[in-house]
């Protein structure tokens, strides 16, 4: 790059958040804006609780996992937020619009009235640059959303207005804005992609308040990287003191001489390095960071109480999942459910959420039905009703009914299937895949599959779910959504395991930990251990090694069902014992039956001992929907393990496994039983040969 670019010939300016966070406008960065959302958020739970949830020890655990995570964490927390609440989650953001812009905006105001500037491209969602142009008196036309882009595809960027590429949207129309991961990693329009590769090539670009943490995450982002034979360059401007990104530093690298690293002050480097006259600043009004701040804050606090109680549980509760406080959750949901609600709760789109976020933390740790078995005479339907929140199934129906979401019904399939009744499962999974394909709705139909994955387990359908997740992943790959993507693929790669297909396997496996262990999604990190216990093992690589890992999950279900949820208290009783409620993930199930066949193969007979007295307790008592499989795993143990004397034992076993096929409807118990009984008959003939 001739060291004289910047000064010869019109220039694209890319502003970044940088630029309005200085004063006097004061804007909140992401990370701050995030700070005040969580605690407004906070600040509604706490009160619709009436203090009675630990929120302060809720956020410092979301803002230690936001600020701990590598990339970019607060758009993960904007998807999981915008899940819960729609589209209704883009207008937070109308909370810092102002008027007052600071010096970066007028420099850019002075240099583009003295025909300096070709365009203006910027991430930021405010008004400022548009608002200091207006004030200089520069003619420019915004261009904020995919008609926008068009329109300027067809025109072309060439024009005497500047253009004002806003590329994340504008804070005016809440529908333009692109906030969470999931809008960021879909990519943008075709129009808007050939408008910057146009201007790539035409100008030299200048970066100006812009971290580059977006080219650590994405190394082509807007295609700045790959556009690098052929474009300008750029200069970026980083700020003094802070450490620049790795992302940039690579792109610096690939540029070469084309690109220049500056470290320098926001607020004075434009005026000093052009020499400009002095910048006509707004009237602040008394506007410091502090009132600033203060400002936003009360904006968000309408806008969380705009959404009403119901909405922001939602919402804390999956933040609080992501950082594995499932139990303060669970213990959110729980007393909502028992105390906070009223009559005006109950009713709206939250509600059937609410309804199905409560199922699925029951779910999640083993509750899936009512414990109390209600008389045919009613007499004990207070007793019944005050156990129905351990009833999963109740939840999602609720959920299902009211808010015709298919994923709760779903969740209802897997849940009737973790009870033993798979017939009624593959029913009902059967009329809600039905139901989503009809919705064209792409990432429910991903959830839907996701949620049904239990079932097909059950009854061994890898081959036939193989295609189904490979599709998953594809959908949630083309729509951004990389926690979907992730557990689409440590799914997929457990079936192309039993199935195996172990290269293939261990290819989805590795993008699945890739994915989980970037956003710290610590239940996909624990599924990918899992698969990859069963790949070491199925593909031979080493039974030791496979039942070390394995034992480790088990290891870690085994500490995740020990910890106590809530002490339950008598008090009618208080004198009476406290009694600590704790829960079992159905997962469990699966890494007991893995660790089993790892024993088994290892010849560790202290190992399948212990799994399949556990199995047999957990599927006589929680989930008899795997009882076969456990009879199953013993039959087979007794097989390799065992002598002569087992064989009425084994035999025993084929006839419960044909038993539970009749009792469950699952077609896998009966193709076990004739395997079994064909492995049984070679036994027998070689004791006998």
């Amino acid at each position: 790059m001739p060291p004289d670019a910047l000064h010869t010939e019109p220039l694209v300016i890319f502003v970044g958040a940088g630029a309005s966070a200085v004063a006097p406008s004061s804007l909140p960065g992401w990370i701050d804006f995030n700070s005040v959302l969580l605690e407004s958020l906070g600040e509604q739970v706490a009160a619709y609780s009436r203090r009675r949830q630990p929120v302060d020890v809720m956020l410092t655990a979301l803002k230690a996992r936001r600020d701990q995570t590598a990339f970019l964490p607060p758009d993960f927390q904007a998807q999981l937020m915008e899940e819960e609440v729609g589209a209704e989650y883009f207008r937070v953001w109308q909370s810092i619009d102002t008027d007052v812009f600071g010096p970066v905006h007028a420099g850019i105001a002075e240099l583009a009235a003295t025909g300096r500037v070709a365009a203006i491209i910027t991430t930021n969602f405010d008004r400022l640059i548009e608002v200091a142009l207006q004030a200089r008196g520069v003619a420019f036309t915004v261009h904020h959303d995919a008609a926008a882009f068009d329109r300027l595809a067809t025109a072309g960027v060439a024009s005497a207005c500047i253009p004002v590429l806003k590329i994340h949207g504008s804070i005016e129309d809440a529908a333009s804005l692109v906030d969470t991961l999931r809008q960021r990693l879909t990519g943008r329009p075709a129009s808007l992609q050939a408008a910057l590769r146009a201007l790539l090539v035409q100008h030299h670009w200048l970066f100006l308040g812009f971290s580059g943490a977006d080219f650590s995450y994405d190394p082509n982002y807007l295609g700045i990287l790959d556009a690098a034979d052929d474009a300008r360059g750029f200069t970026f401007l980083a700020r003094e003191g802070s450490p620049v990104q790795q992302g940039v530093t690579a792109l610096v690298a690939r540029y070469g001489d084309k690109a220049t690293l500056i470290m320098g002050d926001l607020c004075t480097w434009l005026s000093d390095s052009f020499a400009l006259p002095a910048l006509a600043l707004p009237n602040a009004g008394g506007r410091t960071p502090e009132l600033a701040r203060s400002m936003v804050r009360d904006r968000i606090d309408a806008w969380t109480a705009s959404l009403g109680p119901i909405a922001v549980v939602n919402i804390l509760c999956a933040l609080l999942r992501t950082v594995t406080m499932d139990d303060h959750a669970y213990w959110l949901l729980r007393k909502t459910w028992r105390s906070y609600r009223s009559g005006s709760d109950t009713r709206g789109s939250s509600y059937a959420r609410y309804t199905y976020n409560y199922g699925l933390s029951l779910m999640e740790h083993g509750f899936i039905g009512n414990p109390v078995v209600r008389a045919a005479d009613c007499s004990n339907l207070a007793e019944w009703k005050d156990a129905a929140d351990h009833d999963a199934t109740q939840f999602f129906q609720r959920s299902y009914d009211m808010g015709a979401l298919h994923v709760a019904g779903a969740q209802l399939a897997a849940c009737e299937a973790y009870m033993g009744h798979v017939d009624t499962a593959l029913g009902i999974a059967s009329r809600v895949t039905d139901g989503v394909i009809a919705s064209g709705e792409s990432l429910a139909y991903v959830d839907v599959a996701l949620a049904c994955v239990p079932i097909y387990d059950m009854i061994g359908a890898f081959q036939q779910t193989v295609s189904q997740l490979q599709s998953c992943a594809s959908t949630a790959q083309r729509l951004g959504d990389e926690p979907r993507r992730a557990l689409a693929l440590v799914h997929l790669a457990r079936f192309l395991c039993m199935t195996g297909q172990f290269d293939l396997s261990a290819a989805a496996l590795d993008e699945a930990q890739r994915i989980a262990d970037r956003l710290a999604l610590s239940p996909v990190q624990l599924l990918c251990r899992s698969a990859r216990g069963r790949l070491l093992l199925d593909s031979e690589q080493g039974d030791d090694a496979a039942l070390m890992l394995l034992q480790g999950v088990v290891n870690e279900l085994h500490a995740h069902a020990a910890t106590p949820l809530f002490t339950h208290v008598d008090m009618a009783h208080p004198d009476l014992t406290r009694t600590d409620i704790t829960g079992v993930p159905p997962l469990l199930c699966r890494a007991l039956l893995d660790l089993n066949r790892a024993a088994r193969f290892a010849g560790d007979a202290h190992v399948m001992k212990a799994t399949l007295l556990q199995l047999h307790e957990l599927t006589s008592t929680r989930f008899p929907g795997y009882a076969a499989h456990a009879t199953v795993a013993h039959a087979q143990c007794l097989l390799h393990h065992g002598d002569a004397t087992a064989f009425d034992r084994i035999a025993a076993c084929i006839d419960d496994v044909r038993a539970m096929q009749e009792e469950t409807g699952n077609p896998w118990a009966g193709m076990m039983a004739e395997q079994l009984c064909a492995q049984l008959a070679e036994a027998q003939a070689a004791a006998h040969g």
